[in-house]
């Protein structure tokens, strides 16, 4: 029996990540994270994943990983509140 589940939905702030997973595009530069990115890949191609640009300031985690101004803070606290009542309605 299986059963259908959608994508886990990632938020990423770096363009040049998402293009790596979505494009598939090896550069020399990028070697040392060959094993990962195929991984992301082959997850993305298998509808496992999608990737969603998320704008840095409207990046919920960067709340806890950085200190913040206090208007960064307050805007922080309205992602917050906001992703909150989005989820109870899942």
């Amino acid at each position: 029996m299986k059963f259908m589940v959608p994508p886990a939905s990632l938020r990423a702030d770096n363009k040049d990540s998402i293009n790596l997973a979505i494009i598939a595009m090896i550069m020399m530069c990028s070697k040392h994270i060959n094993t990962h990115f195929h991984y992301s890949h082959t997850q993305l191609n298998e509808d496992v994943i999608s990737i969603k640009h998320i704008p840095t300031e409207n990046m919920i985690a960067d709340g806890l990983t950085k200190p913040l101004s206090t208007v960064a803070f307050r805007h922080f606290i309205d992602l917050l509140e906001h992703f909150t009542d989005n989820s109870e309605n899942d």
